[in-house]
């Protein structure tokens, strides 16, 4: 499948008439969660031609597409990409930060990924998954059962705070590093966790789990907790727009 997907992204690239600056994939899979009828989420950046920036009308600055095989392409154009990450936009860093890469230019990707850290903004982090976190536990927990997909986007939000908490940085993309580095969690609750883990390696997205009451409370614990703690964070400093024009112009030329 990874070797289709890079197939796929070449052939979408001359198609376009493109340049992917990188490729990755997001979501579960990138997470380290997926189900095993998981999409595979596959998100990437791109430029034009030089020519393609020198017109007036405005132009679509991106590219989706559902094809076969629960392949999800998305696609963001380089200027688009570039506003998006001053203004600290967490799927962008997450994507950044992926395990799993397709194709990437290694200059463009080193030179964002060292730049996450001035451009992360820990108050708009905390927030982003802290109200992940929170609409999950309340849309999706009925009678202490839920859906294993939903569990995880309940979970990861909730050890992304506790790392913006404990480092005001960008968490890793990674549930496991979350994990690894997580003091929140008592020995009941992280053994609770392993064995969903487990069990989400086999089930299917939709597989119904039934929580014990002492999750439940941790969750309702841990959301309460964050929002108390989110408007004591320092903001960030505004965009410095000097090396992410750099970017802009050392890859569109």
């Amino acid at each position: 499948m990874k070797e289709h997907i890079k197939l796929t992204l070449t052939e979408l690239a001359k198609e376009r008439q493109i340049n992917i600056l990188y490729a990755c994939e997001s979501g579960s899979r990138a997470w380290g969660f997926e189900s095993p009828d998981s999409d595979w989420d596959v998100r990437f950046i791109y430029a034009h031609s030089l020519e393609w920036y020198l017109s007036l009308e405005n132009k679509k600055d991106t590219i989706d597409e559902m094809l076969p095989l629960e392949l999800d392409l998305g696609g963001w154009e380089i200027r688009k990409t570039l506003r998006l990450f001053a203004d600290g936009n967490l799927a962008l860093f997450e994507w950044i930060n992926s395990p799993e890469i397709y194709f990437k230019n290694e200059s463009f990707h080193q030179s964002l990924k060292a730049l996450i850290s001035q451009y992360f903004n820990p108050i708009k982090g905390m927030n982003h998954y802290l109200s992940m976190a929170r609409k999950n536990v309340e849309n999706h927990i009925l009678e202490n059962s839920v859906k294993i997909k939903k569990l995880f986007y309940i979970l990861r939000p909730l050890l992304a705070c506790e790392w913006i908490e404990d480092f005001s940085s960008m968490p890793p993309t990674e549930f496991s590093l979350l994990m690894r580095e997580s003091k929140s969690m008592p020995e009941d609750i992280q053994r609770q966790v392993n064995e969903f883990l487990k069990q989400k390696e086999t089930a299917a997205e939709g597989h119904l789990v039934e929580l014990e009451i002492s999750l439940v409370n941790w969750f309702n614990e841990q959301v309460t907790h964050y929002e108390i703690l989110m408007p004591k964070l320092k903001p960030r400093p505004k965009s410095n727009w000097q090396e992410l024009n750099k970017l802009m112009v050392d890859f569109v030329k």
